[in-house]
């Protein structure tokens, strides 16, 4: 058992602690006898309230009870002994309100009833058993106010009573209700500690205060002040709201081998042993810096009617005479025509780990015959189709299809051979690498890496090559500044609206021009880059106002994605200014940006984004005040619904800011009256 011998340089206080059920007086009194830290685990163990009573044995039983109890309040030693008592009206606690030094009277900020009884029952009821001593006046629960209701009551079970927003007690009308009983009023939460500290410490210094009025002797408490005005709880800073962001492994042109199949808009022919495998120039182009070579040798001389593929470089030969390689092609390179004294099948052992059969594929020369009735451009390629099949089909889906189960027959192993030799000559290093491991039986997650490789890869040539470029442009987009270059199979394969718009019985699927009002030529830019390779670096050339219009289209085009895309985009942007104001302090920044999110609020509310606009009003709600200050008259010509949320959300809350000016107020007022009384004392000379 501890040792219970007091101590006789220190004052002993006796504070009984009351009030109704369910308020929270058990866990104040813990909180401060165990000197718990928050957040309070406490909290968490009992969702519903069971009426306990924490006994005053505790001071003999427990050691570490008996140390916290002890403190120096302003260089007083006083040892603090806390009373609990039944919240039951009819419990007699005559008892425990014996030789009472002080009484704390508890209510909860989530009932009015507690509030009420303060007045009507427990007040009369303290100053029967006790007449002079001090009275305190704590609301407990405070984390109350800002609390997620919802979540709370969920947690609480069916069982329990629902807290609703209607039921929480706030500073003003709490002093208003006690202002009569003229007791000094603090709060408490458990929960986060706040106020336990400056409860028991104040009801220490009006204990001793009284006690000091009785024993006027005693020079011991000469030093004790009066009880400080407690500083008003802060309530936490909103968080912002998460933007979902789209996975980053998207696929891009997700219909794009659909209409490969269906051979839509296919622009160019290859017969492979009289049999014709349709293609579009932009996807193969995109794929092959071989095939793009071609194609480009092709365009700028109609002259020349056979291209030899050079083994060696995988490029267009240097026979033809007539053309050279396009200096500012992307994909071209200083070429060294070294003839091979090897065949092509050492090359392809090398990749291969087991022995494979020797197989002699012929050059696959690549001879340009013309257009057919189509106006589509042929061309005949010395590979056997299944070969050839293989190697187009991975242009546009970047995986390899050979169109049978087995993979370890011969026959399959022979086919992947001469894809190998194949994809090497028209230089698709992705593909050559993809059946290689196939053949080694290789993990199945390294196909995938080079699949999204490739993939990638294609995506970034789409957007360097065909983002606006006339070249093999076969649909014309006429907006409100000028005009935009487009390409109808990577338009249908990104997006469902260009695929019914230009693909079906519209009129715009007729007509070589589309117009688009209500559009620019950056916006439609930014839209056009995220449907030909899932990217956004055209936003970074938009103004703030090409943002609105960013959205618009995305909105029009049924594009969710881009649309959140966007939204991430410009809630960076945002913060970016918010954080240089913060550090300046610069009002002016603060007004522009205030101006900007208002515009975005209202465009986001009209071209259905909803995450922005969830985002603008969070920062409207944490910047109110400067907003008002700012742009007066554009908050006030904001919609009454948008007005009511923006009062009722903002931060800091009314009650807060009244309660910290009555705070200030009441310091000034202190500092004013202990200056006259330094007046007083000081001696005259």
């Amino acid at each position: 058992m501890a040792d219970t011998t007091e101590n006789p340089n220190e004052e002993t206080i006796k504070c009984v602690v009351v009030g109704d059920n369910n308020v929270g007086k058990t866990r104040l009194i813990c909180s401060r006898a165990y000197n718990e830290s928050s957040p309070n685990n406490r909290c968490f163990m009992n969702t519903s309230h069971v009426p306990t009573v924490w006994a005053i044995d505790q001071y003999r039983n427990n050691e570490q009870v008996l140390q916290n109890a002890r403190c120096d309040v302003d260089g007083t030693l006083v040892s603090l002994r806390l009373w609990d008592t039944f919240g039951d009206h009819h419990k007699d606690r005559r008892f425990a309100y014996g030789k009472a030094d002080v009484v704390v009277i508890c209510f909860s900020v989530c009932d009015k009833k507690s509030l009420e009884q303060v007045q009507r029952f427990w007040m009369p009821e303290v100053r029967k058993h006790c007449k002079n001593i001090p009275v305190f006046t704590v609301a407990c629960k405070v984390d109350l106010r800002f609390a997620d209701l919802g979540k709370l009551n969920k947690s609480r079970g069916v069982l329990s009573k629902a807290i609703r927003g209607s039921d929480i007690l706030y500073p003003d009308h709490c002093r208003t209700v006690l202002e009569p009983l003229n007791c000094p009023y603090y709060e408490s939460s458990v929960l986060i500690g706040h106020g336990i500290h400056d409860v028991f410490e104040n009801v220490c210094r009006a204990a001793l205060i009284h006690r000091r009025s009785l024993y006027f002797w005693n020079s011991g408490l000469k030093r004790i002040q009066r009880p400080y005005v407690q500083q008003p709880l802060e309530p936490p800073k909103p968080k912002a709201p998460e933007l979902n962001v789209i996975h980053e492994d998207t696929n891009p042109l997700p219909n794009l081998y659909s209409l490969y199949s269906s051979q839509m808009f296919a622009d160019i022919v290859f017969v492979c042993q009289e049999e014709k495998i349709y293609a579009h120039k932009t996807i193969i182009a995109a794929s092959s810096n071989v095939f793009w070579n071609l194609l480009n040798c092709l365009q700028k001389s109609e002259k020349q009617t056979v291209i030899c593929l050079d083994k060696e470089n995988c490029q267009p030969s240097q026979s033809l005479k007539d053309t050279s390689i396009n200096d500012e092609d992307p994909f071209s390179s200083k070429l060294t025509h070294k003839r091979r004294s090897s065949s092509d099948v050492t090359v392809t052992n090398k990749l291969i780990k087991c022995e494979l059969p020797i197989i002699v594929l012929s050059e696959p020369d690549v001879q340009y015959c013309g257009t057919n009735a189509d106006n589509m451009e042929v061309f005949n390629v010395n590979l056997p189709p299944q070969i050839f099949k293989i190697v187009t089909e991975f242009c546009y889906t970047g995986c390899l299809t050979l169109g049978t189960e087995k993979v370890n027959t011969t026959n399959t192993i022979d086919v992947l051979t001469q894809v190998i030799v194949a994809s090497q000559r028209f230089g698709l290093t992705s593909l050559m690498k993809i059946a290689a491991q196939i053949i080694n039986s290789d993990a199945e997650n390294l196909t995938d890496d080079l699949s999204k490789e490739f993939l990638v890869q294609r995506s970034q040539r789409l957007r360097e090559l065909f983002l606006n470029n006339e070249c093999w442009s076969d649909v014309v987009f006429a907006v409100d500044d000028g005009h935009v270059y487009g390409h109808k199979i990577l338009l249908c394969s990104g997006c469902d609206v260009m695929n019914a718009m230009l693909a079906g019985t519209f009129i715009e699927s007729k007509d070589k021009q589309v117009d688009l009002p209500f559009a620019t030529t950056k916006s439609l830019q930014a839209v056009l880059g995220y449907i030909y390779a899932s990217d956004l670096s055209e936003l970074n050339d938009c103004m703030d106002e090409d943002f609105g219009e960013v959205i618009s289209l995305a909105n029009r085009f049924c594009l969710p994605d881009l649309v959140a895309l966007v939204e991430g985009f410009v809630v960076k942007l945002f913060m970016k200014h918010e954080n240089q104001h913060v550090k300046s302090g610069d009002a002016v920044v603060m007004t522009k940006l205030c101006e900007e999110v208002l515009w975005m609020l209202e465009m986001s509310q009209m071209h259905n984004a909803p995450r922005l606009h969830e985002w603008c009003l969070h920062f409207l709600c944490v910047h109110y005040n400067e907003a008002c200050r700012s742009v007066s008259k554009l908050m006030k010509s904001l919609p009454d619904e948008t007005q009511k949320y923006l009062v009722e959300h903002r931060w800091p809350p009314v009650w807060y800011i009244k309660q910290k000016d009555a705070y200030e107020k009441m310091l000034s007022h202190r500092r004013n009256e202990e200056c006259q009384q330094r007046a007083v004392r000081k001696p005259r000379k």
